[in-house]
């Protein structure tokens, strides 16, 4: 399991299904025609985004270098998160830029939504998350690592081991400790493939 650390911008803890691109994701292009028609989830209408466009994003882990496009994209987020058809997070390769982080920020306080934000990932992150991985987002401070994203690997939902934890490793080197990295895999039955 290959784990990324990244600074916290919005906290919380979700598994689900990447969304990837590798270029800059702008906001406004992509989240407008969902917001204006009023839809129940947002599909990406950005047609310059060959990754991501007509892809729905909705309570998915959008992966990306930054945003890009228009200053109402932090207005724009709260928006589509005011109407509950956000992205569940946000992870970027690179710093944040000022309006998504804005938006993301207006979005926990005055919405009180439960979206995620890390930022500072690094180019590796988005070399090896590939569109519809599985991931698992931890930014609890008790497990000592803030923001760190452990990618799961596909067995980890086959069925197989439906009770357990998935661990990079057993034990710190030497120490008989088990290691603080380590977290419990939360198997809920949408992921199950009986």
């Amino acid at each position: 399991m290959k784990e990324f650390k990244g600074r916290v911008i919005a906290k919380g803890a979700f598994i689900g299904e990447a969304k990837v691109t590798h270029e800059g994701f702008n906001t406004l292009a992509s989240f407008q025609k969902s917001a204006l028609l009023n839809k129940k989830e947002v599909k990406v209408s950005d047609q310059n985004n060959k990754e991501l466009y007509g892809e729905n994003i909705t309570n998915k882990i959008l992966c990306l270098p930054m945003t890009i496009g228009s200053t109402t994209g932090g207005l724009v987020i709260q928006t589509v998160c005011s109407m509950h058809i956000n992205p569940r997070a946000f992870l970027f390769s690179e710093p944040i830029d000022s309006l998504a982080a804005s938006g993301i920020v207006l979005s926990k306080v005055w919405q009180n939504s439960d979206i995620i934000c890390i930022d500072c990932l690094g180019k590796e992150f988005l070399d090896t998350v590939k569109q519809n991985d599985k991931i698992e987002i931890r930014t609890e401070e008790s497990y000592g690592i803030p923001g760190v994203i452990p990618k799961i690997p596909p067995q980890a939902f086959s069925g197989r081991d439906r009770a357990g934890t998935y661990h990079h490793h057993s034990q710190e080197p030497d120490s008989g400790r088990a290691c603080g990295a380590c977290v419990p895999v939360h198997r809920h039955a949408r992921h199950r493939q009986d």
